[in-house]
């Protein structure tokens, strides 16, 4: 499939790099007018918005990941160049804490863009908070992108697309496997789909199987939530799931 991923980034100098990119050039056309579209917006309205990144790298993603610097040992839609992570400046100041950020999720759903707030649902977000990012497709589109089956055309809008509006250009059909136990509260794979609402960015397989990336994503949700961090799916566990 010719698109950007496959024409310019795994032809660009970046790819394989260790090194943070803020370079425009490395967002796919649509993500990159519409995240410049944002920060002059959000500029007329007197938020001081600065790139911190765009593309990034599977081996800045490993470098990372075994620095303890996050918790995900998989570049996720920075390594396709449909994501960005933007700060907000006072005074000049980089700002940690997630409420200036607050205004970004209605700026983003303007500008066709998924904000880390809320990772594009309505209403608050009670679980995996990234406030200083923004990509341009749903979560639920993730997998089909990582997979090479589709990828964004530059007209794509998030917010059509998951109304069951058609994006711009066709987007190939993929049959994905039903997993015969994905509804069975309590059953592995159920815990796997509470786990990915709950933290978007877990991307864990729905396969029933209890392996090491999915005890590893129950440990943090335990850790969250004041629970044993034992990985194990224990009815406390399984009530805290059930209620996120």
């Amino acid at each position: 499939m010719s698109n950007f991923y496959n024409t310019v980034i795994r032809n660009s100098k970046y790819f394989g790099s260790d090194v943070v990119c803020k370079d425009m050039a490395m967002l796919e056309p649509g993500t990159r007018a519409a995240v410049l579209a944002l920060v002059a917006e959000a500029a007329t309205e007197g938020h001081d918005l600065r790139v911190l990144e765009t593309y990034r790298s599977q081996t800045r993603q490993s470098a990372l990941f075994m620095k303890h610097a996050t918790q995900l040992r998989v570049v996720g839609c920075h390594g396709y160049g449909v994501a960005a992570d933007l700060g907000v400046f006072v005074n000049g100041k980089y700002q940690e804490d997630d409420k200036p950020y607050q205004f970004l999720d209605a700026l983003a759903r303007k500008h066709s863009l998924v904000s880390g707030l809320t990772w594009g649902h309505p209403g608050p977000n009670r679980g995996f908070v990234d406030s200083d990012h923004l990509q341009r497709i749903p979560v639920w589109r993730q997998n089909a992108m990582f997979n090479g089956s589709w990828y964004p055309p530059e007209s794509y809008d998030p917010y059509t697309d998951r109304l069951g509006g058609l994006p711009a250009a066709p987007v190939p059909q993929v049959v994905q496997p039903v997993t015969p136990t994905a509804s069975v509260k309590g059953s592995v794979a159920w815990v796997q789909e509470k786990l990915n609402e709950w933290a978007p960015s877990f991307r864990l397989d729905i396969d029933g199987s209890a392996g090491s990336e999915t005890k590893h994503a129950i440990r943090r949700f335990q850790q969250e939530h004041k629970l044993p961090a034992t990985g194990a799916m224990d009815p406390q566990t399984l009530a805290a799931l059930a209620a996120s």
